[in-house]
């Protein structure tokens, strides 16, 4: 095998900790003809030991092969792999024995290997250029001498160990303004360490006001020392409150003043204004709104006012009274709050010694610019003067503000367009006042949600596997996406809206329990709930899945003889069909006197249509006793009957209350006119579930309840409580069976 590439060297390598495996790009015979140098940081270089330090793979590849450390190089080192041939010869060819070429060929390798050993050491010899003489260190170089690069790059002695030091003398310590020589380097412009260090000296602590010149380098005019700006800055910093800082410091010696003085400027003026701080401290008791503080604040945003800690919008408070003294919430502070006020009160600053202000402490001076202002004969001179633009005098010439937003180029007011949020500066005041989101959403807070749902249940169910698509419930087949309203659970916290789906979940806008009462929901189909009404009976202030939520199904009265005028039908067998009753049905007319009526009405049987008819009222009966239809001759006036108790009387006005009363079976509207708090006696709601009875106030006195039967708005516990003491506070109260439930109101 043949030495077909000069490489004798692989590397230098760099260690970073973690490779241990490095390449070396030139043939060996023999694993012990590599060297490795390791070099340290510092520059110190090791040869490392063979199968200790590392180990040889790829002996006789022509390309060469690998070493693998055993431990990784670190960071900052270097290794450099060589070819490290001995230099012996130890192939014996012996007379007449036998010729093999390679055994020729691997003594000539050997050789060869041996001269690029050699040619790698002699390219990092120090050598002569080309047609010089090689120079010999004995004889020509003492002990100590240097050597030098002359000219064509040969070897030359250099300086003596006492030149250099009589060089370094001259850099050191050559008097001030006395170049360095040139036979210790220097070039006629250079100087010495000890001349810069006078230099330095001057720079550092010439005396104040005295300009540094051309021999300290400076420019003898501007130029001054550390020790000159050093004095400045003192005046800057420290000169005495009202002493301005000199021209020598760089003052104008008028009116500019050090940091010292303003220190103590500021200091003053806090003073002035901590001293001028009013804080005052109230506790609120739950109604009171109005406080009278001490000293007027002139205006409310010179106030700052926290209830418990926590700062108040200026527009939730109000100053008035007299003086502006009088502060007036919006709404009560709740009881034990702790009101606390911060105002500033008037401050003087610079008032004259005899605290009145003249016509000599107000004179002024016109400038030219002012008198020209004043003999300006028109306005539109006077703009001109003031250098108000063409576009803004047409602008105050507009006659009306159509033409004024015309040069604006803004769009008509009756049909503006709004890129982002607009703030309205208040509640409607108006019929045709627009409304804020905070009134729309004080309105819907008392009105329950109303939703229609496609079918409700009948009967307990299991959720989760009842109204998966598919499933049939009262007779519709669900499909995901249905809403099903849920009310006949045994657990009564599971009923609710539900959304049909393989996984049935409460409906997005029925999943909290506060968006249940009082909601409003309507059926859409089914064989028992088709077209009925449920109202939500639950109270506010429950918990989702853990409280019961109940649905009462709405009744209306007229249902029972809907688009039927019995006073046209003069037969049984047309009552029978305007009815839909079958021929079977008992259909009778009567009239008797008082007692045979009423002895009819009490002998008929279920299932029979009785009209009766007594000179006083006329009555329509179905089946039993249970519920009937009436109509009061006398006054012209109709109502429902449900277990003989009225639940709507039609045709019956709104009656007035100037003391305390009973509510009649025929007073659903009533306005309360006492000048002290009514009390009022309600129907018992067991006997009238579902009525509904209006009450409103003239007078500014409270209306209760002789019993705690009323659920507030809000929900919670049934207490006596109706109307606050507002004119104008009315309530809609309607029976749950229990009690009578606050549904709207203000």
């Amino acid at each position: 095998m043949t030495v077909a590439s000069e490489t004798n060297l692989s590397g230098p390598y760099n260690g970073n900790g973690v490779t241990t495996v490095f390449d070396y790009e030139f043939r060996i015979v023999d694993e012990a003809h590599l060297a490795v140098i390791k070099t340290a940081a510092d520059g110190t270089q090791s040869t490392l030991t063979l199968n200790s330090d590392y180990t040889v793979s790829g002996v006789g590849a022509s390309g060469g092969g690998q070493i693998t450390m055993a431990v990784a190089p670190a960071t900052g080192t270097t290794i450099t792999i060589v070819r490290d041939v001995p230099f012996t010869q130890e192939t014996d060819l012996e007379n007449q024995g036998p010729y093999f070429a390679e055994t020729i060929e691997a003594a000539l390798d050997l050789s060869v290997m041996r001269d690029q050993q050699i040619a790698e050491e002699v390219t990092r010899a120090w050598k002569s250029p080309f047609g010089q003489p090689g120079r010999s260190m004995v004889g020509e170089f003492d002990e100590g001498d240097l050597i030098a690069i002359g000219p064509g790059n040969t070897m030359v002695p250099g300086p003596t160990t006492e030149e250099l030091a009589t060089a370094a003398r001259e850099w050191a310590i050559d008097p001030e303004n006395q170049p360095v020589s040139q036979s210790a380097g220097g070039d006629g412009t250079q100087y010495s360490a000890l001349h810069w260090s006078y230099k330095a000296k001057a720079w550092a602590t010439f005396p104040k006001n005295s300009p540094l010149g051309a021999t300290a380098g400076g420019n003898g005019v501007s130029d001054f020392s550390a020790l000159h700006w050093a004095s400045g800055s003192k005046e800057w910093a420290n000169n005495p409150q009202g002493t301005p800082v000199s021209p020598n410091a760089g003052g104008n010696g008028v009116d500019e003043f050090s940091a010292r003085h303003w220190a103590a400027v500021l200091a003053a003026v806090t003073a002035i204004v901590q001293n001028n701080l009013a804080v005052e401290t109230f506790a609120g008791d739950g109604a009171r709104v109005t406080w009278t503080l001490a000293v007027s604040p002139a205006s409310k945003n010179n106030c700052f006012v926290t209830i418990d800690g926590a700062p108040q919008l200026r527009t939730s408070y109000s100053l008035g009274g007299v003086g502006l003294r009088d502060l007036t919430f919006s709404e009560a502070p709740p009881n034990e709050a702790v009101i606390e006020v911060v105002y500033g009160n008037f401050v003087s600053i610079g008032t004259p010694a005899d605290g009145t202000v003249g016509q000599s402490k107000l004179a002024f001076t016109l400038t030219n610019y002012m008198l020209t202002l004043l003999d300006d004969p028109d306005a539109s001179s006077a703009l001109t003067t003031l250098g108000v633009s063409a576009f803004i005098k047409t602008l105050l010439d507009d006659a009306d503000a159509a033409t004024a937003r015309g040069t604006l180029g803004a769009a008509p007011v009756n049909s503006p367009t709004f890129t982002g949020s607009v703030t309205l500066p208040g509640d409607p005041g108006t019929a045709l006042g627009a409304a804020t989101k905070q009134y729309v959403d004080n309105i819907a807070l008392n009105l329950g949600k109303r939703a229609r749902v496609r079918v409700a249940t009948t009967a307990n169910i299991t959720i989760a596997t009842a109204l998966v698509a598919g499933a049939s419930l009262d007779g519709v087949v669900l499909a995901a996406g249905d809403q099903v309203l849920v009310k006949d659970q045994t657990a009564p916290a599971e009923n609710g809206v539900y959304v049909a789906g393989a996984v049935p979940a409460r409906a997005a806008e029925f999943d909290t329990y506060n968006e249940y009462p009082g909601s409003l929901l309507s059926v859409a189909e089914g064989t028992a709930n088709v077209d009925t009404l449920w109202l939500c009976t639950s109270n506010a202030g429950g918990t989702l899945g853990t409280t019961a939520i109940a649905f009462a199904k709405m009744n209306f009265a007229g249902e029972l003889l809907a688009g039927n005028n019995l006073a046209d039908l003069p037969n049984k067998a047309l009552s029978r069909a305007s009815l839909q009753l079958s021929s079977g049905d008992n259909v009778q007319f009567l009239n008797t006197s008082v007692g045979d009526a009423l002895d009819q009405v009490s002998g008929s049987a279920n299932g029979q249509l009785r009209v009766l008819g007594n000179g006083y009222n006329f009555y329509a009966r179905l089946g039993s006793d249970a519920a009937h239809l009436g109509v009061n001759s006398a006054f012209r006036k109709l109502f429902l009957e449900v277990n003989l108790k009225p639940i709507m009387a039609i045709g019956y006005g709104p009656v007035t209350k100037t003391a305390n009363f009973t509510v009649a079976d025929t007073e659903n509207y009533i306005t309360c006119n006492q000048a002290a708090t009514t009390t009022v006696t309600l129907p018992l709601a067991s006997d009238y579930p579902g009525r509904r009875i209006s009450i409103k106030t003239i007078q500014a006195q409270t209306v209760v309840s002789a019993s705690a039967n009323v659920v507030p708005l809000v929900g919670g516990a049934a207490g006596t409580a109706i109307l606050a003491a507002i004119a104008g506070k009315w309530a809609a109260l309607v029976s749950d069976g229990t009690n009578w439930i606050f549904m709207e109101g203000n």
